[in-house]
């Protein structure tokens, strides 16, 4: 009976010692797993936290990027920097200035929601146009002039609003300091970024703010009270310590302390490019709700395996008392052994879908925000993965643009180019700009960086890659391109206009002169010569031993008198416009005509000619006689004022002047025969070269010094144009005539 008892308490004593052994051992090894599951898990949450304000310094320090951008493409408009400069040097005055380059401030504010003012400063820092709302006046500074690169102050409250004031430099050619312009920026937008409480549960909300002093400003409002408390913080509280650390450049998490009277978890860090900080405040309890709840879950589903082993344990071992007596050490070990195992399968399975669903949330956030189009194509080519910004790029849903080729939307042009990018190395990256095509086949610039890699489910190669829209960056470039080639061509056509209406002017003012000398000389002239003949009749009839003397003396009169008539002669032809009698004819023929007579002069010299005579006029209607007259004094010249073995070089063509061209230069024809003669002699002094259409001057030490002022006359008289240049590229003679009179028929010429 006592044994039976003694066996029956042993027995008792081996159920209860098992099932408390593996109750202890059950809440050992879920304590000593439970711990580090829950540090872990708080861990990743303020890791989480830590990369949503990075996603937030992001879309900050973009805009802040693009409104220094914005500042950057106002300031360097051409025409903007050319009337400055202008101004800088007293050319034009301020309302010129005014009238030239505000209607571009306007527009730019019209293209810009953001920009709601815009000041442009001269070299001097003065305002001198002004758009918008006023700018005040201690933000009104030149910027750095050894930088390049805009900057911004604020910001700064002007009514309800708050505005960035950006400081964008205007620079000539050499980089050059002209200028500035401070642009008020409104910051509307940025406000929607620092108000999207995305993933911030109810209590999470961003803050912007500067340290000022031993404040801290803030930006906007608070997610529940707005600014209804303060508009400025104490460094020494919790948020002000925080953005105090993130102005440092510094990043980290603040955690509540435990003494405090708050409960908030901040992390906070820097904005790059600029001394404010960023900060993310969210409740504690809240942030760590999920890993309590997951905690809990945890340990109810282990206490309920506890029990249910405990449970198992006891309705085994009593029926087994004995066998569990002598087998106790191999029952306990096996225990043990599934314990663990269940276990650590139990944690491996959380542990794999926590990382699952923390990747997928981080590569969601991540790939939907960014603005560019992420992709990765097959080893063929074709589209296996791109996110939603292809809607916006190419204007096609994501759906149709899966499983075709990236070839297919890619201009024909840049087809060889694609494929290079396939013909890389493994870990060798692509980066080029192609023309794309969008769902309507309209062309588009795209910037495509691309990586070759091998795909890890079947070890294919494969190409990830971003692709950048720069369609309005390609087409900016292309329009200031084609203003600044067509601003030159106007510029050269008014300045050559301009010489063409001041030698008009001169000529015309010295032929009515000497008009009016050549009448004064003839008469005394012809009575002098008069004289003359008559003393040569009476010579005849007086003493022979003196005649032939008086008689010699009598001629040398007579010629010198001839001598000065053909020179009157040749002034009063220089002064009289005698009507043109036009005939059609190609003027190239009579120029070949003109040059083959003065080959031998060029042989003589050792000169080489070289001609262009454009058959794109064909005929026109001119006095052939006195244009002839022209290019023989024209050619004349050159062969006399070129150096030996030099070039002379002669050109014809067709000249449209613009309508603008038209107005300014009074010009009566829409299009215009051109003739340039071209010698490389000496250069002409500017002094020399302001005179050399007019009458009677001349270089050399023969000629009377009209034969230019003649040809000029000729051409003037068919409503044409002559002029010169002589730099170092030589001396050119432009002659212009009409081919078809605007409103007058060619007879009238």
């Amino acid at each position: 009976m006592a044994v039976e008892n003694r066996a029956r308490r042993l027995q008792k004593a081996i159920i209860i010692s098992s099932a408390l052994g593996i109750f202890t051992v059950a809440v050992i090894v879920a304590a000593a797993c439970i711990v580090p599951l829950y540090t872990y898990l708080k861990t990743e949450e303020k890791r989480s936290l830590s990369l949503a304000l990075s996603a937030k310094s992001i879309a900050v320090e973009e805009f802040l990027a693009r409104a220094k951008d914005v500042g950057l493409q106002i300031a360097a408009d051409l025409t903007t920097r050319e009337r400055l400069l202008e101004y800088n040097e007293g050319k034009i005055g301020r309302l010129e200035l005014i009238a030239a380059t505000q209607p571009s401030l306007l527009d730019a504010m019209s293209h810009a929601q953001e920009v709601w003012g815009v000041t442009r400063l001269d070299e001097k820092g003065h305002v001198v146009v002004q758009a918008g709302l006023d700018i005040p006046q201690e933000f009104l500074n030149l910027p750095d002039p050894v930088s390049s690169e805009a900057s911004f102050s604020g910001p700064i409250t002007l009514g309800r609003y708050l505005y960035l004031v950006v400081q964008a430099p205007i620079l000539d050619s050499q980089a050059r300091l002209l200028g500035a312009d401070i642009i008020l920026f409104r910051l509307f937008k940025l406000e929607r970024i620092v108000e999207d409480y995305t993933g911030l549960g109810k209590t999470g909300e961003t803050i912007l703010g500067v340290v000022d002093g031993d404040q801290v400003k803030i930006f906007f409002p608070f997610r529940e009270n707005g600014f209804r408390i303060s508009k400025t913080l104490s460094v020494d509280s919790s948020l002000g310590s925080a953005l105090v650390k993130a102005s440092n450049k510094r990043t980290g998490i603040q955690l509540p302390e435990k003494d405090g009277d708050g409960n908030d978890v901040i992390a906070y860090g820097p904005i790059r490019g600029s001394n404010w900080g960023i900060a993310l405040r969210i409740d504690q309890d809240e942030l760590y709700a999920p890993v309590k709840s997951q905690i809990l879950a945890t340990v109810h589903i282990i206490v309920g395996l506890i029990l249910l082993g405990t449970l198992g344990m006891v309705l085994l071992v009593r029926p087994l008392a004995g066998k569990i007596i002598i087998h106790t050490d191999e029952l306990q070990r096996e225990i043990a052994e599934k314990t663990a195992s269940l276990q650590r399968e139990l944690n491996e399975r959380r542990r794999v879908d926590k990382w699952l669903r923390d990747s997928e949330r981080r590569y969601r956030m991540l790939v939907e925000n960014v603005p560019d189009v992420i992709f990765i194509l097959d080893n063929e080519g074709r589209f296996t993965y791109i996110n939603v910004q292809v809607e916006r790029f190419l204007d096609c849903h994501v759906r149709d643009i899966l499983e075709t080729q990236l070839a297919e939307h890619i201009v024909p042009e840049d087809l060889t180019r694609i494929q290079r990018m396939f013909e890389l190395n493994v870990d060798s990256i692509w980066d080029e700009e192609v023309g794309i095509l969008d769902i309507h086949g309209k062309r588009k610039q795209a910037r495509i960086r691309c990586k070759p890699t091998y795909s890890e489910e079947n070890g294919l190669r494969r190409y990830e890659g971003v692709m950048r829209d720069i369609t309005r960056r390609k087409q900016l470039e292309d329009e200031l391109k084609a203003s600044r080639e067509e601003l030159l061509e106007k510029i050269k056509i008014i300045d050559e206009l301009y010489e063409h209406i001041v030698q008009s002017g001169k000529s015309k003012a010295i032929g009515d002169h000497t008009a009016e000398v050549a009448h004064e000389l003839r008469q005394p002239l012809a009575i002098i010569g008069g004289f003359a003949r008559r003393m040569v009749r009476q010579i005849d009839a007086c003493d022979p031993a003196h005649v032939q003397d008086h008689r010699e003396a009598c001629n040398i009169i007579i010629s010198e008198v001839h001598r000065l008539e053909k020179i009157l002669d040749k002034l009063i032809e220089f002064t009289r416009h005698e009507r043109v009698h036009p005939e059609k004819i190609d003027p190239n023929e009579l120029i070949e005509r003109v040059l083959e007579v003065h080959e031998d002069r060029m042989k003589e010299k050792g000169l080489r000619l070289e001609t262009s005579l454009g058959s794109e006029v064909g005929e026109i209607s001119v006095d052939s006689l006195r244009f002839e007259q022209v290019v023989r004094n024209l050619v004349s010249n050159a062969v006399e004022a070129s150096l030996p073995n030099e070039v002379i070089r002669v050109e014809t063509g067709a000249s449209i002047p613009s309508g603008k061209a038209q107005e300014t230069g009074g010009l009566e024809a829409e299009t215009y025969f051109e003739m340039k003669i071209r010698n490389h002699g000496r250069i002409i002094p500017p002094d020399e070269l302001s005179k050399i259409f007019s009458p009677f001057y001349t270089t050399k030490d023969y000629g009377t010094g009209i034969g230019l002022t003649l040809s000029k006359n000729i051409i003037e008289d068919h409503h044409g144009s002559i002029s010169v240049k002589s730099d170092r590229e030589g001396t050119v003679f432009t002659v212009w005539l009409p081919v078809h009179q605007l409103g007058k028929p060619l007879s009238n010429l």
